[in-house]
């Protein structure tokens, strides 16, 4: 799962240094509370950006949906946010792959960190960038995994930066 603020360069720009780090931090409070509920390891904090594993370090039978249940949360505590003035609101956009990795760690001394190799984050990241603001877009193959569980619709095959096949994808709720 791939999780990023939606204009954040504007945003940052036009806020005080302080006031841009606090809805920074908001929003990856949100991620964190809703990734960590749903049973997801928060990889990697990038600036703006939240990249999260689910069935990490070991495959459970229901990640892709437990993956889809915390974005649609996260993404619907920015859409209804509690108490929080207009120009504060935020807009945050959700990509989800499915697939085949390599869990590891990688890095040196205390920049050792839990990564996983393989397509799926990086497509994951180009997937949410084809997302349109507050919503979860999932691809075909995590579609397939959450078949009835939850009610998706497709947006066809958009062109992924980097992709050398066209992929589908699906509006999650």
């Amino acid at each position: 799962m791939f999780c990023d603020l939606v204009d954040s360069t504007e945003r940052a720009r036009r806020l005080e240094l302080e006031e841009w780090r606090d809805l920074v931090r908001s929003f990856q409070s949100v991620c964190y509370r809703e990734i960590s509920r749903a049973g997801g390891f928060v990889a990697q904090y990038l600036g703006d950006g939240v990249l999260a594993y689910f069935g990490y370090p070991a495959a459970h039978g229901q990640d892709a949906r437990a993956a889809v249940g915390a974005a649609v949360e996260i993404v619907r505590g920015f859409r209804e946010p509690s108490g929080r003035a207009p120009a504060a609101q935020l807009l945050v956009r959700v990509g989800i792959d499915s697939g085949v990795v390599l869990a590891s760690e990688m890095g040196f001394g205390a920049s050792r960190q839990p990564l996983v190799v393989g397509s799926v984050p990086n497509r994951a990241a180009r997937i949410q960038a084809a997302a349109q603001p507050n919503t979860v877009v999932i691809s075909e193959a995590t579609h397939r995994l959450v078949h009835g569980a939850f009610v998706c619709e497709s947006i066809g095959r958009p062109d992924l930066r980097g992709q050398d096949q066209p992929v589908e994808l699906f509006l999650a709720p």
